[in-house]
């Protein structure tokens, strides 16, 4: 799939249209954005501490006679201009433990801005639309490999970096015991294998963005059963018939589980036992029905509302190292081949039936169609009951063409009639390592893992694009004169609501977060170069807190060196209630430590008096 990652500002609507507002940024601009945080969160910090530092002074601040350390503090709290800068100096060390606790919590917050925000991405592809390619075969092997190799990786929770790409690592499932859902005699005796998904939500399973009155809910359940090849359902080919064919008599063997729509052949499949013999692994035949030109099965096979798959599975030469009891890979006739005791399989060809079934549900009005097979399922979905609107009616017919081509075991195996099989992996040559008694039931789970991992980058190539290295036409159903406006718009709209776990580099950030941080970080800051004046003019407008004011204007550094040099008799100064006192004598004077040492006994020996 040959996309990109959106950057810029977007809603995630997993997480609502306030936590989930989030931007997404590239590599650079994020580190950008990152250097700036975390600048801006220092200049916050220092600012923090001004405010602090000040209204401590001012809460300190009182008359009467205190201890040199009182002195000291208040000092410190008025010219220090940072938290580090005070820590040591500081008698009493409470302003900067309240200092460090509120940076602690000011960091850990601004680091979540990246970390809270969605982990998904929205991608961005000029290939967006429905995906038809030049080689119909080329794509369908193209994508069976691929959707087979990743449920192979990712639905058996491994760290494989491909389970990163789609929406949700895996669709989840459950499977039962049931009983045969086919007529007469054509199952074995043995329960069938019934493989139901949940219901599969088109926004956190299958990636389409969307708000929650624009969803819908897909299900499908698959059920299977290992077929009879007794009870008429087989045939030898026998006397002339085998003549005319160039074998002999029981050699051949047809499979009655229908004959081609015209009536002109009235067998499945005739299988060569000779098979056996030419050292070869699995083979496997499948056929569909309805909507095709080719097969029509027998009644028995034929259950309504469904969509109906057969697979014939030949084991062929395989030679079987332990013996099985499995209903479709069974083996328990010994023989000793080149000296080793094996066994072979019990049939010949061991057929297996399934049947789909799936559903559509608004999550709105929780009304949903029954079960249906593919074909059906959106025109039901179509009708009143379910009050879809033209988002969700256009997902439906995504959805429809998804599984028009995906959703049968057919469409899985037709490109792939040996590898798709477990069982085949644990041949080396012609023998077969040992398989467990339920392999039948590990197949059809493969399948279906297969059929779900298909569906979910089938929904996801509309935006994404094809990957197949072949030609594919891009049908851009906005396009149709034809169409419906409110429908171009929707099909248009999907090209822009896909998500991802893909990064390529890009980092998102919770916009709630952004603002939050800039919003009280700006208020830190403003609040910290006003403080001073506002406190200033409330103090003298209500007449009080004025003693305050006065120590904080005379703790300044310059302040202080002001009322050295008055002691010393130095200089003419004026300001002596402003930032910056100076003189106005304009007199030169000595500044020496005898000078202040002097100055300073006088003063102490002085005081008494």
């Amino acid at each position: 799939m040959s996309f990109e990652i959106y950057t810029g500002s977007w809603t995630d609507w997993s997480r609502g249209p306030v936590l989930g507002a989030t931007l997404t940024l590239s590599s650079r601009d994020a580190s950008l954005l990152l250097a700036f945080i975390a600048a801006f969160v220092t200049v916050v910090a220092i600012r923090l501490w001004l405010i602090i530092a000040f209204t401590t002074h001012q809460l300190a601040a009182a008359g009467g006679k205190h201890d040199g350390l009182y002195y000291q503090r208040q000092v410190i709290l008025r010219n220090v201009k940072s938290a580090p800068a005070a820590v040591w100096t500081l008698p009493l060390a409470l302003f900067c433990i309240i200092y460090s606790v509120g940076f602690a919590i000011l960091a850990v917050f601004s680091s979540q801005i990246s970390d809270s925000a969605s982990a998904y991405r929205l991608l961005r592809s000029p290939s967006c639309g429905f995906q038809l390619p030049s080689e119909a075969y080329q794509k369908a092997t193209f994508d069976n490999q691929r959707a087979a190799l990743y449920s192979k990786e990712c639905y058996s929770n491994t760290s494989s970096p491909m389970c990163n790409m789609l929406s949700t690592r895996e669709l989840e499932w459950a499977s039962s015991s049931v009983d045969c859902p086919f007529g007469g005699k054509v199952c074995l005796d043995t329960p069938a294998f019934k493989m139901e998904s949940k219901m599969i939500d088109t926004h956190h399973d299958l990636g389409l963005n969307n708000p929650p009155k624009n969803r819908l809910k897909y299900k499908r359940e698959t059920i299977c059963s290992p077929l009879n090849t007794g009870n008429g359902f087989t045939q030898y080919i026998n006397g002339s018939e085998a003549d005319s064919l160039g074998w002999q008599d029981n050699v051949l063997i047809r499979y009655l589980y229908g004959g081609n729509l015209n009536g002109t052949i009235n067998h499945t499949h005739i299988y060569n036992t000779f098979g056996r013999n030419i050292n070869i692994g699995y083979s496997t035949w499948t056929f569909f029905y309805p909507y095709n030109s080719v097969w029509q099965p027998v009644d028995e096979l034929l259950v309504p509302d469904t969509d109906l798959t057969l697979m014939l599975i030949a084991p062929n030469s395989v030679i079987n190292l332990k013996p099985n009891d499995d209903p479709v890979f069974a083996a328990s006739i010994p023989t000793n081949a080149q000296g080793a005791v094996g066994y072979l399989p019990d049939r010949w060809v061991s057929p297996i039936a399934c049947i789909d079934q799936h559903r559509i549900c608004n999550p709105n009005n929780d009304k949903c169609t029954p079960f249906l097979d593919r074909q059906s399922l959106v025109e039901n979905a179509m009708k009143d009951p379910l009050a879809l609107n033209v988002a969700q009616i256009v997902t439906a017919q995504r959805l429809r063409l998804v599984l028009w081509e995906s959703s049968l075991f057919y469409h899985t195996i037709w490109t792939q009639t040996q590898s798709f099989l477990r069982a085949q992996e644990k041949v080396a040559g012609i023998s077969g390592q040992p398989l467990p008694s339920n392999q039948w039931e590990i197949e059809m789970s493969a399948l279906f893992n297969t059929t779900l991992a298909n569906l979910q980058y089938h929904m996801m190539e509309y935006a994404a694009g094809s990957s197949v290295p072949t030609a594919v036409n891009i049908t851009e159903p906005w396009d149709d004169p034809s169409a419906d406006s409110g429908w171009a718009a929707a099909y248009k709209n999907m090209c822009y609501n896909q998500r991802t776990k893909e990064t390529q580099g890009t980092l998102n950030f919770s916009i709630l977060g952004l603002g939050l941080l800039f919003g009280l970080g700006l208020y830190i800051i403003v609040l910290s170069f006003i403080l001073e004046f506002l406190m200033a003019w409330i103090q003298k407008w209500l007449g009080r807190g004025i003693l305050r004011a006065r120590r904080w204007e005379r703790d300044a550094t310059l302040q202080q060196m002001r009322l050295l040099y008055e002691i010393q008799g130095s200089g003419e100064w004026k300001g002596t209630t402003e930032d910056f006192p100076c003189t106005v004598s304009g007199e030169y004077f000595d500044h020496d430590e005898e000078v202040i040492s002097s100055t300073t006994v006088e003063v102490r020996q002085a005081g008494p008096s």
